[in-house]
Formats: structure tokens, sequence, C-alpha cells
């Protein structure tokens, strides 16, 4: 299954726990921006390829650019 698909299920499954459409909004662009790192920076579109490694970096390079540790 590809990334893209499992954020599609994620939405899904914020909807039928009835958050807000702002909160599943918020939660889906945080997520595209992991997404977005792994496919840019490791050419990852599939979950089975992401290692810890990689959600690290992609933690600390989010640090750098001064995103909050809440994001």
């Amino acid at each position: 299954m590809l990334q893209k698909d499992l954020l599609l299920e994620f939405e899904f499954n914020c909807q039928v726990r009835k958050l807000s459409p702002r909160t599943v909004g918020n939660y889906k662009k945080q997520i595209q921006y992991l997404l977005n790192f792994l496919e840019q920076k490791y050419s990852v579109t599939v979950p089975e390829e992401v290692e810890p490694t990689m959600i690290k970096r992609f933690l600390v390079t989010m640090t750098n650019l001064g995103r909050k540790e809440s994001t």
C-alpha cells in the first residue's frame, strides 16, 4: 500500500472518530510534511521502506526549522 493510501485511510479513521474537519486538516498537513520528507530525501513511497532513523531525521529537521515539538 502506498503512503498516500494510508493518509486517506487515516483521514477516514478521523472522520469515523468524529474529529472536527479543522483537526483532521491539521493532522493531514502534519503527516503530509513527513510523507514529503520521506519521498524527497529517501525516495520512500511505501511504509515498509521507512526506517526509524528516517523518522528521527525528520524530527530533527523540523526542530531545526523552528517547528514546535507538538507539531
